[in-house]
Order: C-alpha cells, then sequence, then structure tokens
C-alpha cells in the first residue's frame, strides 16, 4: 500500500482542528483591599482557539469573601491583617485544582485606605501580610513573584474599570486590542463611586490625556481620580457643613432619622441637600483654587467638566448602582407613592436621565424613616435591597443627591439624555477593576517575555 500524501493544506487544517481542541485553564486570585474591607476575586480563565486559529478567551469570576476592616486599619498592628485573610485563603483553595496551586498567581491591591497612607505606614502592612502568608500551612500558593502585593494609583484604578467594561462588551480583546465592535463604536467611560473616592474614565484619542498606565496599546484614556470624594467622605462633610453653621437638622436624611454623630435630625428635602452639596462644593472650589492637582475636586478641570457634554456611553459602578437601584427598588415597592417617577423608572430601568434621578431623589428623600428602617431590618424576606443592609439605608437620601450633583454639576451630563447605564455586570460577568488590572498584568508579562534573551526564557 502506498503511503497517504497530505497537501500543505490539509496538513494546516489538521493543525487547526488539533489546536482548536486544546484548552488551557489558568487560576488567579486578585485581593480588592478597598477603604472598608479585602474583597477577594478568583478568576478562572479558558484560553482556546477558534476555527480561524485565533486565540480567545473566557474569564469567569467568583467572588470568595469579603474581610472587614480594610488593610489601612492594621496601621498600628499590620501582623493583625494577616488571620482575617487567611480565612480567605483557607475558603479557596478548593476551588483551584492541586496541581496548579504553584502556578497560580495571588496578587493584593490596595485602593484608597491604603493610599491615604504614610508609605512608612503603607509597606510594614504589606510586608506583614507577604510573610504572614508564605509562613501559613493555609496558604498553598506560589511565594515567589507570583505573589504581590501593592497599592494602585486612582488613575490605574479607573483605568482597569474602562479596561474591564470594554473587555467584556467585546470592544476590546484579551489582549487589549481594539475588536471590530471596538473600532467600528466608541469604547465606554466608566464612572466608580466608593466610600473613600471616585473615579472617571473616558476613552479619548488625544494622547496627551493618555492614563499613566503603560502598556495599553489602542486605549488612550481621560483618567481622573479624586481622593476625599467616595461616599461617606461626602456624608461627613455634609455632616460636619451643617453643625458648623448651626443646624439641628439635615436635609439630606430621611424624615425623622436621628444622625448620631452631630445629633442632626432628618427633614428629608432633596432640593436643599443638593443645594447645601453645591456650597460644599463651592467652598472646596476656592480651595482647590491654586491648587496644582487637577484631581483637586470633581470636575476641576476641562476635561473632566465637559465628559457628559461628548455624547459618550457610560457604566456607573459601585455606589452609583447601590443608590440608584436603591432608589427604584423603594419607590416601586411603595407602589403610589413613587407616584409618575416610579412609573418611569419601571420603564427605563438602569437607564434613567439626570432629571429622572433627581425627581426619584425628591420622592426617595421624603419617604419616613420609620417605613424604611422596619424595611431595611427585616432582611431580604420581607422585601429589604440587595445592596441596602442596616447601616447602609439612613444614607441613601444623601447619596443620591450626590450622584446628581456628580453628574450634573462636576461632569456636565445633560438632564435629558440616556448616557450612562446604572449597572455592575455584562452577561452575569461583574464589572469591577479587578479583571481589567488582571488583564493588563498578563498584557505586561507577555510583553517582559517577548523582552528577555531566549537564555533567560
Amino acid at each position: 500500500m502506498l503511503p497517504l500524501r497530505l497537501g500543505p493544506s490539509i496538513w494546516l487544517l489538521l493543525a487547526w482542528a488539533l489546536v482548536a481542541f486544546t484548552e488551557r485553564v489558568q487560576y488567579d486570585i486578585i485581593c480588592d483591599a478597598g477603604s472598608t474591607g479585602t474583597r477577594m476575586y478568583l478568576f478562572t480563565s479558558t484560553f482556546s482557539y477558534d476555527d480561524q486559529g485565533k486565540e480567545t478567551l473566557k474569564v469567569s469570576n467568583t467572588v470568595i469573601g469579603k474581610k472587614k476592616p480594610g488593610l489601612s486599619s492594621y496601621a498600628a498592628n499590620p501582623s493583625d491583617a494577616v488571620p482575617p485573610l487567611l480565612q480567605l485563603f483557607d475558603k479557596v483553595h478548593d476551588k483551584i485544582p492541586q496541581a496548579q496551586w504553584a502556578e497560580t498567581t495571588v496578587t493584593v491591591l490596595g485602593t484608597a485606605g491604603m493610599r491615604s497612607l504614610e508609605p512608612s505606614q503603607r509597606q510594614p502592612i504589606y510586608d506583614a501580610v507577604r510573610e504572614g502568608l508564605v509562613s501559613s500551612k493555609e496558604y498553598v500558593f506560589s511565594t515567589n513573584e507570583r505573589l504581590q502585593l501593592r497599592s494602585l494609583t486612582g488613575t490605574e484604578e479607573g483605568t482597569y474599570a474602562m479596561l474591564c467594561v470594554n473587555f467584556l462588551t467585546g470592544r476590546l480583546d484579551h489582549h487589549l486590542s481594539l475588536t471590530t465592535k471596538g473600532s467600528q463604536e466608541q469604547l465606554l467611560g466608566i464612572l466608580d463611586l466608593g466610600g473613600s473616592s471616585t473615579q472617571i474614565a473616558m476613552p479619548s484619542s488625544k494622547r496627551d490625556f493618555g492614563a499613566a498606565v503603560p502598556g495599553l496599546g489602542d486605549v488612550g484614556a481621560v483618567v481622573r481620580s479624586y481622593a476625599a470624594y467616595g461616599m461617606e467622605q461626602m456624608r461627613e462633610r455634609l455632616d460636619k457643613h451643617a453643625a458648623e453653621n448651626g443646624m439641628s437638622s439635615s436635609p439630606c436624611y430621611f424624615k425623622g432619622y436621628k444622625e448620631p454623630s452631630y445629633g442632626l435630625v432628618g427633614s428629608g428635602e432633596a432640593p436643599d441637600c443638593r443645594a447645601m452639596l453645591l456650597k460644599v462644593f463651592s467652598k472646596s472650589r476656592e480651595e482647590c483654587r491654586n491648587h496644582a492637582s487637577r484631581e483637586c475636586m470633581p470636575g476641576l478641570d476641562d476635561a473632566a467638566a465637559r465628559a457628559g457634554s461628548q455624547g459618550l456611553q457610560f457604566f456607573a459602578v459601585s455606589g452609583y448602582l447601590f443608590v440608584t437601584d436603591f432608589a427604584s427598588h423603594w419607590l416601586l415597592r411603595s407602589g403610589s407613592a413613587g407616584g409618575a417617577i416610579a412609573s418611569t423608572l419601571r420603564e427605563v430601568k438602569n437607564r434613567p436621565t439626570v432629571e429622572e434621578l433627581e425627581a426619584a431623589a425628591d420622592e426617595l428623600c421624603a419617604s419616613d424613616w420609620a417605613e424604611i428602617e422596619s424595611a431595611t431590618a427585616g432582611g431580604a424576606a420581607t422585601g429589604a435591597h440587595r445592596y441596602t443592609d442596616s447601616t447602609k439605608a439612613p444614607h441613601r437620601c444623601l447619596e443620591v443627591n450626590y450622584v446628581v450633583t456628580l453628574l450634573r454639576h462636576s461632569y456636565g451630563f445633560p438632564s435629558d439624555q440616556r448616557l450612562v447605564t446604572f449597572e455592575d455586570d455584562v452577561d452575569g460577568n461583574d464589572v469591577e477593576w479587578p479583571l481589567g488590572a488582571l488583564l493588563h498584568m498578563r498584557k505586561q508579562a507577555a510583553a517582559s517575555e517577548k523582552r528577555l534573551p531566549s537564555s533567560e526564557l
């Protein structure tokens, strides 16, 4: 029998077929060390190839848990930060095949809370965490360069969130290059609001506005991060402003709520709350007038102040979602109490205009605190909100007015356009900066490998 001879094209097809059935799974752990606690994410990445031989990636993530307080709270006793983290690592190792434990990357990234510390306070915490992890039997993962601990800059945090949403919506591939969809449509911007800080990131073709994050390839971005302008920080500013001006009540709290620190009683008057926010912002703007940083306060520079007037689409995550979703939840739950705005929110869902949000704030803040307190205390079984426990419920009136003020007055969003989607997932995948950080770290690692001499690979 003569040997079977295959032409080059047949061999190529066979090679592609072989590759198509080859999958590689990689596990990565990222700890988001925020101001209020540390949340652990497990990313499962499945690399495969399409019928054209091009590498594709599917990523799923699991939130392993969150431990409070934040790492920055351990500045006086850094070693105390280790036991809570070990509890998270004890939960995650069973979700990863033992054969891949040593290959699993572990990255602990501090955000606003850690950024607020001096380097002399910050580094001992990271050193203590590293030493505590590698010396513990509960930690079974890599102890070499695959274990990284550091703080993110605000620019990095905002940029990574923007990379994440554009990857999940198919505008960027996993190499952070523009896809066909990304080339034909505009990239999405991101709005993020935490407890201590807030960020805005938007795509830009102007390289002089490019984010100070290396290796972004096709992605240019305008990124601003504002320390001390998160929800908790702004609430403290407003309460202090009210106390210093001899106010016994606050329009930013629900009717009948008694604020414990300054003894303020809520009057639930949203327009007055927004007016007070603008007074605080006006004072901050005066203080920032001679400040060199364009990140002294939200909307201080022209690029951020005109963000909403560019016609770009934005995703608004974290606090933006928690707050606006609560407003919709409560007004819809209240039935006729929400009036016309409740019907509007039911129709537009997670894409209200600034004008509609303002109307929702007016209705929400007029609610009686006793009713909200009762519903929140009852838990999910009695209809409590998915993002709002009993500790956060008192603040939602203030926070929804803060969101309206940021969008309208700081970033210049038109009152009547649907440019913002208040959402934290795309097809079941969380829109969170850790995924963007993971993609960027991989891109940087691949670039480093290419630069190494062959003898070092």
